[in-house]
């Protein structure tokens, strides 16, 4: 299971930035290098050391006073505030920052909207915003909800921290409303079934499976999203459009081809359960002509012991 950027849970956590299908990774590779970076809710700094090591300057923020202490072993500052107060970025000055990371915590906002706006005027003219974000349209959250079910958990998809819920669709309208425009998009996969949501499988048509998989973002877990400012640039938006329908266009074949290899397994396993039935079939049928021929030996013995006692 992927681990969100921000964990308020683990201050030491290493942050690997070769990890495959993961949201630090992704982020760390839309950030760069050399950097100014303004890091929402940096927790204890696991993330932050990530940036330093990319060599990056970090400015954090974090309503935990006590993670914010960690986090200065590694960052340039760290301001402790909540990020739903409008003054909490009073004291930065306006476009410092190359970049601005919000890893998992616009959807622990009350107004994450108002958040992204005021960041907004932090960035320089070439500046970039970098988040994650769960994706609540998940196949296994669907499946929850047909049977009546959103129960919210201490981590995951339904955190009890959670105050709002997104989508695709959704994060483009928020960014779009905040003044940015999305240019790149990562998706952390975790398969339909394997999520913490603990869906059964059995208990789930087939039919259900493949209309539910039919959406490429069925399986995606987390979205990592990079926008830049809109300057009402067309060719921006061009750009941006292109970049989405790629994306999409991606999302569908990996999508089918997930599908495909779903279908290439369930067939080797008859084929598997097939050749194992013809085994016991043919170890029974080996056994029963084995008896048969026992029996013919015998009963030519009879036939020979009666010959015998007719000759005598």
């Amino acid at each position: 299971m992927p681990l969100p950027i921000h964990d308020t849970h683990v201050y030491d956590a290493e942050v690997d930035p070769k990890a495959p299908n993961h949201a630090h990774s992704h982020a760390l590779a839309m950030v760069g290098f050399n950097k100014r970076v303004l890091e929402l809710g940096c927790t204890g700094g696991h993330f932050t050391r990530a940036l330093v090591n990319q060599h990056c300057t970090v400015v954090g923020v974090e309503i935990d006073a006590d993670a914010a202490d960690h986090a200065r072993q590694w960052a340039d500052q760290v301001i402790v505030a909540d990020l739903d107060d409008a003054k909490a970025l009073s004291t930065l000055d306006e476009a410092q920052f190359d970049a601005v990371v919000a890893g998992d915590v616009l959807e622990h906002l009350r107004e994450p909207m108002g958040t992204l706006r005021r960041c907004r005027q932090l960035l320089k003219p070439t500046g970039f915003v970098v988040t994650s974000i769960p994706n609540v349209a998940h196949a296994d959250v669907r499946m929850a909800l047909l049977d009546g079910s959103f129960t919210y958990r201490e981590s995951g998809l339904l955190d009890t921290t959670h105050l709002r819920f997104f989508t695709r669709s959704t994060i483009q309208d928020m960014m779009r409303e905040a003044g940015l425009v999305i240019v790149e998009v990562e998706r952390v996969i975790v398969p339909i079934f394997a999520s913490e949501m603990g869906i059964d499988r059995d208990t789930v048509p087939l039919e259900l499976v493949e209309r539910i998989l039919a959406d490429p973002d069925a399986e995606t877990y987390q979205f990592v999203v990079k926008a830049v400012i809109d300057d009402a640039s067309s060719a921006t938006h061009q750009l941006s459009q292109r970049y989405q329908q790629a994306q999409a266009q991606v999302a569908r074949s990996a999508s089918e081809i997930a599908d495909l290899r779903r279908q290439v397994s369930d067939l080797r396993h008859q084929v598997a359960t097939a050749e194992d039935r013809a085994r016991v079939a043919d170890d029974t049928l080996a056994v029963e002509m084995s008896a048969a021929v026992h029996r013919a030996d015998e009963a030519d013995a009879r036939a020979r012991d009666a010959e015998d006692r007719v000759r005598a």
